[in-house]
């Protein structure tokens, strides 16, 4: 089985008079086969919490897809417990009711002031570690690019407001009479989860990557109400400057022409149709019409390339 080893920080140098961290890092093991993973770390102690030691353990759920050639991790700071998990000496997960089994409140130090280090979004403790995942989360797309896979970030859906409701109607192919009859708040919760089921996230795909053309893309709608190569502008914050596969195809006819747009396409060099069957992950480029057109032809990535991720694409709805 094909694995990849990366070594990534799980705590930060951390002085508080509750809590007292130590930098500390720790190797994990990466399993490149297709699904769902958790890479879990043996605790190690990383510092103190009163008189009680502390330990720390790393979990981190990815996804391995496309014949092992992406890997999808979770971009949202919000899921931070999921991934990075302290614990005291006995094992227990360091909530701040455990802390306080072990740490006596007096005058200075009271139960709020616990409850707010552990808590509290904004508190020292909780920026450390949220920079810390940040590292660690930085080294595994390193090490994941420099062995060749395509990273995909997950990352939630742009707001829907009353401001651009009307754009997004049509996005998702549904029934425009049934939305329509729906009140404002009951349109925007639905497009919200259909939106969900569209937007997949961020990621890139690394120099030499070969991809093909989607058969039957034209007209899948926009996300956002905007064309696509507008829709990968604004997502991944680069100007499309060049095809991704500039001067280069498969069947020799390597020249670029026509304007840039946002292509729909798979890994792999066989241009086909997606379906729900087919598992395949379906990403948006920027690549000029002639790239775009049919053909038995595939593409290769002449550099690191940013890319917009459509999950779920083509529902059976459309």
């Amino acid at each position: 089985m094909k694995t990849i080893k990366t070594t990534i920080p799980i705590s930060p140098l951390f002085n508080h008079r509750l809590i007292k961290l130590e930098p500390s890092t720790q190797e994990i093991e990466l399993k490149l086969t297709d699904g769902d993973h958790v890479a879990t770390s043996s605790p190690i102690q990383i510092g103190t919490s009163g008189p009680e030691p502390l330990f720390a353990q790393v979990e981190l759920p990815y996804t391995i897809s496309d014949s092992g050639k992406f890997i999808k991790l979770c971009d949202d700071d919000s899921r931070i417990d999921n991934t990075i998990n302290l614990r005291l000496g006995k094992g227990q997960k360091m909530k701040s009711e455990a802390i306080l089994k072990h740490m006596k409140p007096t005058e200075k130090i009271t139960k709020k002031t616990i409850k707010t280090l552990l808590e509290n979004e904004d508190s020292p403790l909780e920026n450390n570690l949220r920079k810390t995942l940040k590292n660690a989360q930085d080294n595994i797309i390193k090490n994941a690019r420099e062995h060749g896979l395509g990273v995909l970030l997950r990352k939630s859906p742009p707001a829907i407001t009353s401001k651009n409701i009307n754009n997004l109607i049509g996005i998702c192919g549904l029934d425009k009479d049934k939305l329509n009859a729906m009140s404002e708040n009951e349109r925007i919760s639905y497009l919200e989860m259909e939106l969900k089921s569209t937007y997949g996230g961020l990621g890139i795909i690394t120099t030499g990557t070969q991809f093909a053309n989607v058969i039957g893309s034209t007209h899948d709608p926009k996300i956002d109400g905007k064309y696509w190569i507008s829709a990968w502008k604004d997502f991944t914050k680069h100007k499309a400057n060049q095809c991704a596969s500039k001067n280069w195809r498969s069947n020799g006819k390597n020249y670029c022409k026509g304007i840039l747009i946002g292509g729909h396409v798979i890994l792999g060099t066989v241009p086909s149709e997606v379906t729900p069957e087919t598992d395949k992950t379906v990403f948006i480029v920027p690549i000029c019409t002639s790239h775009n057109a049919r053909g038995d032809f595939y593409m290769k990535a002449q550099a690191d390339t940013p890319i917009l991720w459509l999950n779920d694409y083509f529902r059976t709805e459309h």
